[in-house]
């Protein structure tokens, strides 16, 4: 799986979820990112669009901890958001978000890091279950 891509996925999950069901808005938000070029590699590799590859990553995000899905819906958001307000590629934003910010407290950076790995392992799952057929290529 492409590192890059599932980097800035990761990103993504990161801002809050307002007054939307997070798993909804992670939805939304992972559909924002799969529009981003670098993402669309990786949906011609599973033969599938970003709607259905979300919608299977979503069924994965749900079978996480609430802890961990909190983190990795903060880092889909964030990512999401950023690319959103600024027209930047998903990869470059992933990377800024795990660079170390002076206006976060060490409690929000980690949180931000961790959401950002686990999203990283939760598209390299998803990956692997169109691989085996597990979710519908589109």
């Amino acid at each position: 799986m492409n590192k890059p891509l599932i980097v800035f996925i990761a990103a993504f999950t990161l801002v809050g979820c307002g007054a939307q069901d997070p798993v909804n808005k992670a939805q939304a938000s992972c559909e924002v990112i799969f529009a981003d070029v670098e993402a669309q590699r990786l949906l011609e590799d599973v033969n599938t669009d970003a709607e259905g590859f979300c919608t299977c990553m979503m069924d994965g995000l749900k079978e996480m901890s609430e802890t961990d899905q909190a983190h990795s819906i903060l880092a889909f958001n964030a990512v999401a958001e950023q690319t959103q307000q600024t027209g930047r590629s998903v990869e470059e934003i992933a990377r800024e978000l795990m660079r170390p910010d002076d206006t976060l407290s060490s409690d929000e950076q980690s949180d931000i890091v961790k959401g950002m790995n686990l999203t990283e392992r939760l598209i390299d799952r998803t990956g692997n279950r169109f691989e085996e057929g597990l979710c519908p290529a589109s």
